[in-house]
């Protein structure tokens, strides 16, 4: 933005206009040439030219100004230009991206809604797997236990009743031998 500033006329110092002047030298000559050159006669030529030369001034300025805003008018104007061409470039493009991208997600979309498919079919297969081997396991046992028990229905829970009494009677057996053991020990010890 620098190089467009420092080559508009704006930015450089004001240029005289003398359209101002025209009528000034004019009047200026015919008072000097009817009344002469006295004191007051070149004062008032003096005079004229000075409001002569401040009007040139002041219309300068004008110009200049006008000439400002012109510019800057111009370069908002080309800077807003710019802004939007670059917006719409910027959505093309980006329009561009989405529609090169949807049929790669539509694919990514439907590879993955088959691969969750495939997976929980195998998932579900490898469940009714195991759920079958462990209903043969479960229903082996307890025809195993139910063989042990000399029966076949409930043999499972039967068999786990009596392991349980069983149990109880054998450590009931142990409490009795580690009395009896204890009681033994402390004869052994009083007699020595």
């Amino acid at each position: 933005m620098s190089n467009h500033s420092s080559s508009t006329p704006a930015q450089s110092r004001p240029h005289f206009i003398w359209f101002s002047l025209i009528p000034v030298i004019p009047a200026v000559a015919w008072i000097l040439t009817q009344s002469g050159t006295s004191t007051t006669n070149l004062l008032a030529c003096a005079a004229l030219l000075a409001i002569g030369l401040g009007a040139c001034a002041l219309a300068a300025r004008t110009q200049q100004n006008d000439v400002r805003r012109a510019v800057a008018q111009a370069l908002d104007h080309h800077q807003a230009h710019n802004a939007q061409t670059s917006a719409m470039s910027s959505h093309a493009q980006l329009n561009e991206v989405f529609l090169g991208a949807m049929p790669i997600w539509a694919k990514q979309v439907e590879s993955s809604r088959q691969q969750t498919e495939t997976a929980i079919v195998e998932l579900s297969s490898r469940f009714m797997g195991i759920s079958e081997r462990l209903q043969e396991t479960v229903q082996a046992s307890q025809h195993a236990a139910g063989e042990l028990d000399g029966q076949n229905a409930d043999g499972a829970l039967k068999v786990l009743s009596q392991s349980d009494s069983e149990l109880s009677q054998v450590i009931d057996s142990l409490k009795a031998t580690q009395a009896s053991r204890d009681q033994t020990l402390s004869q052994v010890r009083s007699l020595t």
